[in-house]
């Protein structure tokens, strides 16, 4: 397998780009310039990428980035690995906001670039985004998806709009005991609680997730 792998990047790399598709076009990514230590750490980010190990490609595609600020391949891959960190949402409009004005085709970058607004309360400018993105080209399973983002957009700018003031009470036995217990959810079948627990019962000091079971 190694051995193979290693034979499909020299075909990749003796042609000097390789590139990102989407729905859309491609976007490219010209390694002429790319030092063979350069391509080696590129073949290690798009390992992990690929696996879905987003975090730990992230420093790598951050240095490849310092090196050759105006590839947009890995722009992209980065705002693609910020939108993965709950912390950096703002990181993922910077790297994929350029991506999109400059390669507004390519990738899905629109309907991305438009989920990182949504996530950093950007409502007005996320759903400019999914409106032009279903103006393009796009398989015909993402349009449902897009449309609810819009939806959730309209949601998220009308609860912005109205807070409102709520508490959470422990109201005690035999619901609650007097750790702290939070979001429950409830199973369709209406027979598992699931909930958020810390208290006496933790691991660690940190929220376990406890379940309960319907018994009647």
């Amino acid at each position: 397998m190694k051995r193979f792998r290693f034979f499909l990047l020299v075909v990749i790399f003796s042609i000097f780009s390789i590139a990102i598709s989407g729905q859309n076009k491609t976007i490219t990514l010209n390694t002429k310039e790319f030092s063979p230590a350069d391509k080696a750490e590129l073949d290690k980010a798009e390992e992990m990428y690929l696996e879905a190990n987003y975090l730990a490609a992230l420093p790598i595609y951050q240095q490849l980035n310092v090196s050759f600020p105006e590839e947009y391949y890995i722009m992209y891959r980065l705002g693609m690995c910020y939108l993965k960190k709950q912390d950096a949402y703002e990181k993922a409009v910077q790297y994929l906001k350029p991506v999109a004005e400059n390669r507004p085709n390519s990738a899905d970058v629109k309907f991305y670039l438009g989920v990182a607004y949504h996530l950093t309360y950007q409502f007005d400018e996320a759903i400019t985004l999914f409106n032009e993105y279903l103006a393009q080209d796009i398989i015909k399973s993402q349009r449902p998806v897009t449309e609810q983002f819009i939806q959730y957009c309209k949601n998220a700018k009308e609860l912005v709009a109205n807070p409102l003031d709520v508490s959470i009470t422990n109201i005690g036995a035999p619901i609650n005991t007097e750790a702290a217990e939070y979001v429950p959810v409830v199973s369709s079948d209406e027979q598992v609680l699931v909930f958020t627990y810390m208290g006496r019962k933790s691991k660690g000091g940190f929220e376990d997730v406890f379940s309960s079971e319907k018994k009647w």
